[in-house]
This record gives structure tokens, sequence and C-alpha cells, in this order.
């Protein structure tokens, strides 16, 4: 079986890099990495 996800640590930061390029068009990111508006 493949792993999906990278560090487990890492899963938060990644998932949101990810929301942020697929979303682009109605989000946007902020100075702190984990808050999107």
């Amino acid at each position: 079986m493949q792993r999906i996800m990278n560090n487990p640590d890492n899963i938060v930061d990644e998932m949101l890099k990810g929301f942020l390029k697929a979303h682009s068009d109605i989000v946007e990111s902020t100075e702190n990495g984990r808050v999107v508006k």
C-alpha cells in the first residue's frame, strides 16, 4: 500500500496549500499560514 500523506505533522499546512491552489479564485492566504480569508 502506498502512503498518500507525507509527514503527519505537516498535514494541515499541506492541506491548506492545496486548498488555496484549488480555490484561489475565492480564497487568499494571510500572514498566518493556517488562516485563509
